[in-house]
C-alpha cells in the first residue's frame, strides 16, 4: 500500500510542476486565480508529503484547516470560476474534466484529513490498515 501512495505523491508532484508550466506554454493568462490556485497546489503536494513519508512539518490543526480550505478552493475553482471565466462558451467536456479531477484528489484529500487527525507514528499504521 506505501508504494501506492508514493506512485500518487510522484504524480502529483507532476502536476505541480507542470502546471505553471504548462500555463505559459500554452500562452494562457496567469492571473490571480491561478496564483492561488499553485500556491493550494504546492501546500497540498508538501502535505501529501508529510503523510506519505511520515514528517511531521507543522501542527496537526494546520493541516485540518488546510483541507477545509483547499477542497472549498478546487469546488469553487473548478466549478464556479472556470465557467463564470469563459462564460457561455464554456465546453461541455469542461465539466467533465473538473469532476474527473476532483475525483482524482480524492486520495490527497484522505491524506491530507489522516495527516490532520494523526502523528507521522499512527500514519504507518493506518495506512498498513487500509
Amino acid at each position: 500500500m506505501k508504494l501506492r501512495w508514493k506512485i500518487y505523491f510522484f504524480v502529483i508532484l507532476f502536476q505541480t510542476i507542470g502546471f505553471p508550466l504548462s500555463i505559459f506554454y500554452l500562452g494562457s493568462s496567469f492571473g490571480v486565480s491561478e496564483l492561488i490556485d499553485w500556491v493550494f497546489i504546492i501546500v497540498g503536494a508538501v502535505g501529501l508529503y508529510c503523510y506519505v513519508f511520515q514528517i511531521s512539518v507543522k501542527k496537526t490543526i494546520f493541516w485540518f484547516y488546510f483541507l477545509v480550505a483547499f477542497v472549498l478552493w478546487d469546488l469553487f475553482y473548478l466549478l464556479l470560476w472556470q465557467p463564470i471565466q469563459f462564460g457561455a462558451a464554456y465546453p461541455p467536456r469542461a465539466w467533465f474534466y473538473a469532476i474527473a479531477l476532483l475525483l482524482f484528489l480524492i486520495p490527497q484529500y484522505m491524506a491530507l484529513y489522516r495527516l490532520s487527525r494523526s502523528s507521522p507514528v499512527t500514519n504507518a499504521r493506518t495506512d498498513s490498515e487500509t
